[in-house]
């Protein structure tokens, strides 16, 4: 199913969509779960605190937001869609303080707050992924004045793994916050998708991600590849409202400027995969 694109006609049935949304949306809500004040592995933040959703199921399930496509892009065209309404306003606020700071990894297992929400734009992945897909990281990402910077151009080339195994087409090691990664074959990746929920509006003065629309479709590229679609490619400010979400694979190329107006950009991050890895290998916020 991964070559599928996002389409009102094709990909998703706009009533089912909504069915599966809504569903996965009162399943999520009343969560009494609470975040490690530490977190439990390396390279977890303990900016979470204790998080409790402040809006009962009751008002959930008369709020529940349908996730509305920005049909001038293709998900297997361009790499990357916008959907809007994914997360209501007052779902999103909820989420707004699950931390502090610029920046946490590992969220997956450091907040079962945030597992459970990645539960709830999986009806959008499974259409893409297929119904073994499930969540394989989280990361909480922020622009403020103090953490304002600039982020080339790249791709997501690496992923969190549980332990270090030397495996054939698996290379690039690094750690990163006491956590192995490792760059995969590009056939991993392939058949990733990344979901990015805002919790805050994301306007073209607060340094909103840049993508290279359809820079994906060309494999891990090189720096003189990469030059090239710099000066060639068709640049897209992604301007996603709060409670939307940003749908893109993880070979597209992106960026960020410093925000002219540098506020709150608060973004989960989740990415969903669909199969074990090979050779031993698992991936690192699932295993246990």
């Amino acid at each position: 199913m991964s070559g599928l694109s996002i389409t009102y006609s094709g990909l998703l049935a706009v009533r089912e969509r909504r069915r599966l949304l809504a569903l996965l949306w009162v399943q999520s809500v009343n969560l009494k779960v609470g975040c490690s004040p530490h977190g439990r592995d390396a390279g977890c933040c303990g900016a979470f605190g204790n998080w409790l959703p402040e809006v009962d199921r009751e008002s959930m399930e008369n709020d529940c937001p349908t996730g509305s496509l920005d049909e001038r892009f293709d998900l297997n065209r361009d790499g990357f869609v916008i959907l809007t309404d994914v997360v209501s306003a007052s779902r999103a606020d909820a989420l707004a303080g699950l931390g502090a700071g610029y920046g946490m990894r590992n969220l997956l297992r450091a907040c079962p707050a945030v597992a459970a929400l990645a539960a709830h734009p999986k009806a959008l992945v499974v259409s893409v992924l297929g119904a073994d897909a499930f969540a394989a990281r989280g990361i909480y990402f922020d622009k403020l004045p103090g953490a304002n910077w600039e982020v080339a151009w790249h791709q997501d080339l690496s992923i969190a793994v549980a332990e270090r195994i030397d495996a054939p087409g698996f290379g690039g090691w690094s750690i990163k916050r006491g956590v192995p990664h490792v760059q995969p074959p590009v056939a991993v990746l392939e058949r990733m998708l990344t979901v990015r929920l805002h919790m805050d509006d994301c306007a073209a003065d607060n340094g909103p991600l840049r993508v290279l629309r359809g820079s994906h479709a060309q494999g891990r590229l090189t720096d003189e590849q990469i030059e090239r679609w710099k000066q060639t490619g068709e640049e897209v400010a992604c301007l996603v409202p709060k409670g939307g979400a940003l749908l893109m694979r993880p070979l597209l190329l992106h960026a960020s400027a410093p925000a002219e107006n540098p506020r709150h950009r608060r973004v989960i991050h989740l990415e969903y995969a669909t199969d074990p890895l090979p050779h031993g290998l698992r991936w690192f916020e699932t295993a246990r």
